[in-house]
């Protein structure tokens, strides 16, 4: 194997590290012949530890490919999509490698069998199955169409054989191995659609099997497998973060049904999301380049915001450290940062500093601790330099994680009085807290300023309203705000259980959320108190703010559905 860089280029790393502009020098070396070099590593330290740059480097440069830690320790690396002379064929790889942490070397495997012209797979997805083979579906091929294949490698006898075919032409679909053995295949796109789709490779019978579907499509999104078996599914989208979603869904591979997870605080994809030692599941960046991190516990079914990224990433690489810290590196932009997630704090603290600067490479955590990064794309060029980081052992992280961000829930600043809500004119009296816990919320007077009820009529089901626009409906109508499909929220009046100034104002609605019916709650002005009364569900708020009747003296109840801030 050729070596990355020689003595000359590591002295002036050493001596003249601003001069010689230490990623670039690494990117520049990349395909070289540098036989005879000397093993090199970082030179400045920016954060914990430094990356070692590896003795040996991959055969091809690659990126949205599939890295995977085999059984024995080792590393391999799948397909994606390498370098191009021209726009309008760019090269999707068939080809596959195996990393020796022990020598720091690369090994080619036989390629994948695609028999399809133009074959090899960027954005497929993969496992290790628990009997050491690898399970490969999807894709994208060089003609840029999907792929309705898939294949299976056995290492003992470095042969890859013809798997079954999927349900579809997919990729940026996500695979989650069950403790069953099973592999769980979710969404993806066809380059027309996102999709619902879920199925399950048996590796007893080497068959997939169509499974329930889910609410909304998605691709370019995140599955975690939770620590009671279930699979958190979140966001996604098929390019921009215009068509990114914030809503997530649960899998119960039991009852083989999907159930509402509630919505993110932000729309998001090309995000990594990561499962903490006390099983909520932290989630990062999304295009568009967030900074932004956000929490979901499973027992609350509930999204939290934590402390955000010091730098905003998407098509960055993310991976769980042996501690039970979260470590993220580069992202779009070619970034060489990287940052360590500390559940016990809620707060990021800068890792080191990658050699080459990356997006749309791939990282995975070795058995040693070690964190190792493959491929991706640099400014100039995709990469075959690979490095890794071994991180300062600390004491493993086994209490819960924080929620919020520095300890507290940033607190707005109050508006100014005349803002106050216009529909509470007693100033001095107290908006409900019942359910809204507002202060711990950090909600303001500024966020109960709505605009003038729209009035449904007598004939009417469910009106439509923007957010932060109420409704006035009557037993059994709705409002659904801002729409009543996938992305919005629609509530229905089904009681008034109380109306006197000694019991004060309670209601019952149903509520249904980005197409699942969330079940009944209690909207509730207590006595003495001015309304609204509200109540959380993930971002979105509902709100009562009062009960009346209508002309024929039919009882009525104006709710509202706002999100603080907007």
């Amino acid at each position: 194997m050729m070596k990355f860089i020689t003595l000359s280029i590591f002295i002036c790393s050493l001596i003249f590290v601003f001069a010689c502009g230490g990623s670039d020098t690494a990117e520049e070396s990349a395909g070289k012949d540098n036989s005879g070099g000397e093993e090199s590593s970082t030179t400045s330290q920016y954060g914990e530890g430094v990356f070692t740059i590896a003795e040996g480097e991959m055969s091809d440069r690659r990126k949205d490919h599939v890295v995977l830690l085999m059984p024995d320790g080792k590393v391999m690396v799948v397909g994606g999509r390498s370098s191009s002379a021209t726009q309008q064929r760019v090269p999707r790889l068939k080809s596959a490698e195996l990393y020796d942490p022990a020598t720091e070397e690369w090994t080619y495997l036989a390629e994948m069998i695609n028999t399809l012209s133009a074959a090899g797979r960027e954005s497929p997805a993969g496992s290790v199955l628990q009997d050491g083979r690898v399970f490969i579906t999807g894709g994208q091929n060089s003609s840029n169409d999907p792929l309705k294949t898939s294949e299976l490698y056995d290492l003992t006898t470095d042969a890859w054989t013809k798997g079954p075919k999927p349900l579809t032409w997919i990729q940026r679909h996500t695979h989650t191995l069950l403790d069953d053995g099973r592999v769980i295949i979710i969404g993806g796109t066809d380059d027309l659609s996102q999709l619902k789709k879920t199925a399950f490779f048996d590796p007893a019978t080497d068959t997939i099997t169509k499974l329930a579907e889910m609410t909304t499509g998605r691709s370019n999104h995140s599955a975690t497998l939770l620590l009671d078996g279930r699979i958190l599914v979140a966001g996604g989208g098929k390019r921009e973060l215009s068509d990114a979603t914030d809503t997530a869904e649960i899998y119960d591979p039991e009852t083989d049904t999907w159930s509402s997870a509630g919505r993110m605080n932000e729309a998001r994809l090309s995000h990594t999301a990561h499962l903490l030692p006390d099983g909520k599941v932290l989630v990062t960046g999304s295009k568009g380049k967030l900074a932004t991190s956000e929490i979901y516990d499973p027992e609350t079914n509930s999204w939290y915001t934590t402390c955000p990224m010091m730098t905003g990433r998407s098509d960055h690489s993310g991976s769980l450290l042996q501690d039970g810290r979260v470590f993220v590196s580069g992202g779009e932009g070619n970034l060489d940062s990287t940052e360590i997630y500390d559940p016990s704090t809620g707060e990021w603290s800068p890792g080191p500093k990658l050699n080459v600067s990356r997006n749309r490479h791939r990282q995975i955590t070795m058995q040693d601790g070690s964190i190792l990064i493959t491929g991706g794309q640099g400014p100039e060029k995709m990469s075959v330099v690979v490095e890794y980081f071994k991180p300062d052992p600390v004491e493993r992280h086994t209490g819960a994680s924080v929620l919020g961000c520095d300890g507290s829930v940033v607190i707005k600043e109050d508006a100014e009085e005349d803002a106050y809500n216009a529909n509470s004119p007693d100033t001095d009296a107290a908006h409900s807290d019942r359910f809204s816990e507002i202060e711990d919320a950090g909600l303001s007077d500024a966020d109960f300023v709505f605009a003038d009820p729209i009035i449904a009529g007598p004939d009417d089901d469910v009106i439509v309203v923007p957010l932060r626009t109420p409704g006035t409906i009557r037993i059994g109508q709705g409002i659904g705000s801002p729409s009543v499909d996938a992305t919005g929220t629609i509530v229905r009046l089904k009681e008034i259980i109380t109306n006197s100034e000694e019991e004060g104002i309670s209601i019952l609605v149903n509520l249904r959320n980005g197409g699942w019916d969330m079940g009944d709650m209690t909207l509730v002005i207590g006595p003495g108190e001015t309304g609204p009364g509200v109540k959380s569900f993930a971002r979105v708020w509902l709100g009562v703010i009062g009960v009346g009747t209508d002309e024929s003296g039919a009882p009525t109840a104006t709710v509202v559905v706002f999100e603080p801030g907007k």
